[in-house]
């Protein structure tokens, strides 16, 4: 019982890079299917978020915000690296 106690207390990690923010058409692709993204979602390593018109944030592991334009691409190489294009 100790030990579950000492497991529920301790602190969790980080979050995972998520989105904060959307306004207009925003996807992911993901294991090559592409839905529409939504508010909280989780971005996975291998994820493509794609904002095609509109505007999207992402939250990052330390807390840093990445914003992103209209016709913009953000590759999700791990969970604290993303990579950026214009599409």
């Amino acid at each position: 019982v100790l030990g579950l106690l000492a497991q529920r207390d301790r602190p969790a990690g980080p979050p995972p890079a998520h989105i904060t923010y959307l306004d207009g058409r925003v996807s992911i692709d993901r294991d090559g299917q592409s839905t529409e993204a939504s508010v909280n979602m989780p971005l996975a390593d291998g994820d493509r978020l794609r904002v095609e018109d509109g505007r999207a944030e992402v939250m990052l592991p330390d807390g840093s915000l990445l914003h992103l334009d209209e016709q913009t691409v953000a590759d999700a190489l791990a969970p604290d690296r993303p990579a950026l294009r214009r599409a």
